[in-house]
């Protein structure tokens, strides 16, 4: 099929098929908000006033049932108030006869028959509520009807600005050092040693890196304002499972690079660095192949104190194709080779070599405390984060099963927009809500394009993308692609795919294959000075053109 005709199916599918679970990889300019609208009238005029008329006895309610059955997210409270607005605008076209772009009609008519016309204008005058939402909003909606099965004081705020978090963040921190640094109670005694004083040598520990109370409190105000809670750190990274793999994984990679380069560096003449580096990175195989898996930590520490100082600096000359004569002549064609497992080694390498794991544990001790202070601090005031928000909507759906049930029966389609701005808690909400049995599962269709996906700095992380998708496909949902694209000419979308495609090379994960896109037939071509514009549609309703 070529990629024009697998866009046209999947513009189909996305206002036919309201059942399986569908992933829309929508290019840039390709239409995915006009996409998102057609979906959400054609089942609203359609499949959805049907199902809903088949569960409902009032036909006077029947609108409003129909409205509330779908559950749309987007990422910003703009884009929400723009598919609103697009949704009631395409309603307005149907009731006075007109067929918006991407919907599809009963019997797949070309304009709507009285019926259809109808049940529009029923629709439209039913929708008292915004149809789209945020996935905070929807958050704080679920959390308001059900506060106390959520754990929450009923009428808790949200501290929109953060202004609270520093402030309970700097109080639990100033509150672990009064416990940690408190005198004894020894009202007999006069004389006191020093260490009577100390309760907690982590925050000497901290001291003696430079890290002080401030730096502890503004860590825990970023962990708080992104909605991680204190039991979100009991799983300790250092376990002997963590760090075996870890260390393994490194071993290989060492073990690659010494495969690659040892024999043929060693006749390199008059090159006492290199040598001293391959010499180096035999010490090094050699302790990895003596890995304990019992006692991982021994052989952590005896890499961190080994003297690698000629492996680094070759590896970090090597990863920037910096390579001497000599070298260069016995690699040959493996230069590139050479370059790519030195930069996958030295990353790794740099980070063994710095790790103090006393410092660590001691940073994860007060952090997990303290962050649990301040999160106590925050429910005593009844206030809640953002993040707090996320992580307590996906709790509360994933545990009451009562209420998922509710939700399900009650939410006929989620659709999400945006979804490549999606984190791991954010998933597991729309897991809880539309994924699992196939027979009580509201039809999902979730849009996004994995290579516009900008705010991995708010949490954003395209491997809980990946998996995501990859969960919806094993349960029996399809991957589709819009390719054809409305915004920009034949020559821009050329210069980009030569400019982008030879350096975006897929990895699951990481980063997305480079997507083709095709110009629209009535694209028009460069002579206008201007390819973008504004118009104004019939509802006021400002969009790209």
């Amino acid at each position: 099929m070529s990629p024009l005709a697998a866009d046209a199916r999947a513009r189909e599918l996305a206002c036919r098929e309201f059942e399986r679970p569908l992933v829309v990889v929508a290019g840039a300019g390709t239409g995915k908000t006009t996409t998102l609208v057609a979906r959400v009238v054609t089942w609203m005029v359609g499949a959805g006033w049907d199902a809903c008329a088949q569960a409902s006895e009032a036909e006077s309610a029947l609108p409003a049932r129909v409205s509330e059955s779908v559950l749309a997210i987007t990422f910003t409270k703009a884009a929400a108030a723009e598919m609103d607005a697009r949704v009631r605008s395409s309603l307005r076209d149907l009731e006075r006869g007109r067929r918006p772009k991407g919907v599809v009609l009963p019997e797949d008519a070309e304009e709507p028959d009285a019926t259809t016309r109808e049940r529009a204008r029923r629709l439209r005058l039913a929708l008292d509520r915004p149809l789209a939402n945020t996935i905070h909003g929807f958050c704080q909606s679920l959390l308001a009807e059900h506060p106390l099965q959520a754990g929450l004081a009923p009428g808790f705020a949200i501290d929109a600005e953060e202004q609270s978090i520093p402030e309970f963040a700097q109080r639990a921190v100033e509150e672990d050092l009064a416990a940690a640094f408190a005198p004894p109670a020894h009202p007999d005694e006069h004389e006191l040693r020093d260490e009577d004083w100390l309760r907690d040598e982590d925050w000497l520990r901290l001291a003696r890196e430079g890290v002080g109370p401030d730096a502890v409190a503004r860590c825990v105000a970023r962990l708080r304002a992104e909605g991680v809670r204190a039991p979100d750190l009991d799983a300790d990274p250092l376990s002997n499972e963590a760090l075996a793999s870890g260390l393994r994984e490194f071993g290989d990679r060492a073990a690659r690079l010494a495969v690659l380069i040892t024999s043929r560096l060693r006749t390199v003449p008059r090159s006492p660095a290199v040598h001293t580096a391959l010499d180096e990175l035999a010490e090094l195989l050699s302790r990895l192949d003596n890995l304990d898996l019992d006692d991982p930590l021994s052989t952590l520490r005896a890499v961190s104190n080994l003297e690698l100082g000629a492996l680094c600096g070759r590896l970090s000359d090597w990863t920037k194709g910096k390579f001497g004569t000599g070298v260069q002549a016995a690699l040959g064609d493996d230069l590139a080779a050479t370059s790519e497992q030195s930069r996958g080694l030295s990353g790794a390498l740099a980070h063994l070599r710095d790790f103090d794991l006393d410092a660590f544990r001691a940073r994860r001790a007060i952090v997990r405390r303290t962050l649990a202070r301040a999160e106590a601090l925050g429910e005593e005031a009844a206030m809640l984060t953002y993040g707090d928000l996320l992580t307590r909507a996906a709790d509360l759906v994933e545990r009451d099963e009562a209420l998922r049930r509710r939700l399900r029966r009650r939410y006929r389609q989620v659709l999400v927009d945006e979804f490549q701005d999606t984190d791991a808690v954010q998933c597991r909400l729309v897991r809880a809500l539309a994924l699992g049995d196939a027979g009580a599962r509201p039809g999902l269709f979730l849009v996004g394009d994995p290579k516009q996906s900008i705010y991995g700095w708010r949490g954003a992380d395209l491997g809980a993308y990946d998996a995501f998708v990859d969960e919806v496909l094993a349960t029996g949902g399809e991957r589709l692609e819009l390719v054809r694209n409305f915004r920009s000419t034949p020559q821009v979308l050329a210069a980009v795919q030569r400019f982008v495609a030879p350096t975006m090379v897929e990895e699951h994960g990481v980063q997305p294959a480079f997507q083709v896109l095709h110009a629209n037939e009535t694209t028009p071509g460069p002579e206008p000075e201007v390819w973008i514009t504004w118009q104004t549609d019939p509802a006021h309703e400002r969009s790209f053109a």
